[in-house]
């Protein structure tokens, strides 16, 4: 059962950086109290945090692991994390540079940082939210404007192109600084 301030991302973000690290490494600078607790996180003991969980730290411990690395081997960890997946074996077919990206991401000093940020910053996140949620608001009210006798194709899509450009917006304005990096090594990863 979750703590009553703790909230559902910094647990995802667990699982998800938990999820590459490689068990084949020792980890490094202190990284043995924060792995103990990525491993009660991956077994579904979220009761046993014994401080605050920082994504921050999370994200260095992970960085400290991938830095000695080279590039090929941490693509090679995360091929073999994504193989061991349900569905992995599909999307590494379905989406090859999948892997390369996250290799990029995690010997990328400046990205992950950043998108833990997102993640850290709770007021804007919850200001976010907000907006997000007034955002399905706009949806609702724009399909009773919109509606009329002849329903139409034009109709729906300028609504659905509509309210996606307010969110896309929206995501920019509150997080762009956040996403500069990630988006960066995007377009070296699956544009170049």
């Amino acid at each position: 059962m979750l703590k009553p301030k703790q909230s559902l991302g910094p647990i995802f973000l667990a699982l998800f950086f938990g999820f590459f690290l490689p068990s084949s490494l020792p980890a490094q600078d202190g990284a043995d109290e924060l792995g103990a607790e990525l491993t009660e996180y991956r077994n579904g003991n979220l009761q046993t945090s014994k401080k605050p969980f920082l994504v921050r730290d999370l994200v260095g411990a992970t960085l400290k692991i991938y830095e000695p690395l080279s590039l090929v081997q941490t693509r090679n960890i995360v091929d073999g994390a994504l193989i061991e997946t349900k569905y992995g074996k599909v999307v590494q077919q379905s989406v090859p540079k999948l892997s390369l990206f996250i290799a990029y991401l995690f010997k990328d000093s400046e990205a992950l940082y950043e998108l833990a940020k997102i993640v850290d910053n709770r007021e804007r996140l919850k200001t976010f939210g907000l907006w997000s949620l007034g955002t399905i608001v706009l949806a609702f009210l724009l399909k009773r404007i919109l509606r009329g006798e002849h329903p139409s194709f034009f109709k729906w899509l300028f609504r659905f192109t509509f309210i996606y450009a307010v969110r896309f917006v929206l995501l920019i304005g509150f997080f762009g600084e956040q996403f500069a990096p990630s988006f960066r090594i995007f377009k070296k990863v699956f544009f170049s």
